[in-house]
């Protein structure tokens, strides 16, 4: 059986052709919260979600018990992998109130604070 030539370009175009990887989105939760031998729960977990009124994030800390979620503002630039997180205003939150920035990759997020203060790598969860 003869294929007709144009048949014959077409399967050449596709056998041929590379599949491009999916793009690694922002939106997702991450964590570094774990316990510790002396039965502290440390870390920090970050969810980023996006809705009709742009980027927000839900964080929550942990200093030796999980503290109560704040909600804040966040721009995502998803062709540089990078967030910023805008300050929140609970003085008495875990989290420290200051603006913050991180970069993601597909199984992780890393977070710098200008005060020091270091969650370790927050490891993206499946769900």
């Amino acid at each position: 059986m003869k294929f007709p030539a144009a048949l014959l370009a077409l399967l050449a175009c596709v056998s041929t052709g590379h599949a491009t990887a999916p793009a690694t989105r922002a939106a997702g939760t991450y964590s570094s919260i774990h316990r510790t031998a002396s039965e502290d729960d440390v870390g920090m977990r970050v969810v980023i979600g996006y809705s009709n009124r742009g980027w927000y994030a839900v964080l929550q800390c942990a200093g030796g018990n999980i503290d109560r979620p704040v909600v804040v503002t966040a721009q995502v630039d998803e062709d540089k992998r990078t967030v910023r997180f805008a300050r929140h205003d609970d003085p008495d939150n875990e989290c420290p109130q200051e603006a913050f920035s991180g970069r993601y990759g597909a199984g992780e997020l890393k977070l710098t604070f200008p005060g020091g203060y270091d969650p370790g790598v927050l490891r993206r969860s499946p769900h």
